[in-house]
């Protein structure tokens, strides 16, 4: 049975469509860096990766699947017609759960320990204090997939772990109490956590708890 997938978008690399065949017997796989070129061949495509434009889909007449190019997909990303179809959109979610928690919680012990004050200096001056980082409790918003890497790797560091999510019912590793984004109206957590994240990708979906977000977005270290 043969497959075909357009795979569209500027970081799409030309080595892929080989390595499509040669994981897939049969597939016909090719790339298009400006939408615009892909005219015909998403007519008969079963799937495609990237962003997809309503013209293109408006074209597609087999097309099944789209494997968005990243995790995070914001409202613009939805259109009308896509949503009204039966294509499955995928994301990336959990693709880049350990990049994504190293490179967040490295920057902690680097504001804990002033690096922003100190290393630009040329000739050393007192500024800000330190920041004991397990006397810190951090609240991660999202702890499903990169979120839940955050919590553990924050763990490591000795701090308190909260977790508010909309779909998790276990505490992952690390997280010392887990809550759903409706109780962050509840309860006063700025006495409570002194550090806060945003793990959450902008689908378009009341249940994930958005309304909540602004209740609990605060600076990342007062100075």
């Amino acid at each position: 049975m043969s497959f075909k997938i357009v795979l569209l978008g500027p970081d799409v690399d030309e080595s892929w469509p080989q390595k499509i065949r040669q994981a897939v017997p049969g597939a016909a796989a090719s790339t298009f860096r400006d939408p615009r070129e892909a005219l015909l061949e998403i007519e008969d495509a079963d799937a495609a990766y990237g962003t997809l434009p309503p013209e293109l889909l408006a074209r597609a007449k087999k097309l099944r699947w789209i494997c968005a190019a990243r995790a995070g997909l914001g409202g613009d990303w939805f259109y009308d017609a896509l949503v009204k179809s039966d294509v499955v959109v995928t994301n990336m979610r959990g693709s880049y759960n350990e990049h994504f928690s190293a490179h967040a919680v490295a920057f902690l012990p680097a504001f804990a320990r002033r690096f922003d004050h100190y290393l630009p200096q040329k000739q050393w001056q007192k500024g800000p204090g330190m920041i004991d980082l397990p006397s810190q409790t951090v609240l991660i918003v999202g702890v499903g997939g990169a979120g839940a890497e955050v919590a553990k790797l924050c763990a490591a560091l000795g701090m308190k772990v909260l977790g508010a999510d909309p779909r998790v019912t276990g505490a992952p590793p690390g997280v010392a109490e887990l809550f759903t984004p409706d109780r962050l109206a509840e309860r006063p957590l700025t006495p409570g956590a002194e550090i806060s994240g945003d793990a959450f990708r902008d689908i378009p979906s009341p249940e994930n708890g958005f309304e909540f977000a602004p209740c609990i977005t605060k600076e990342l270290f007062h100075t």
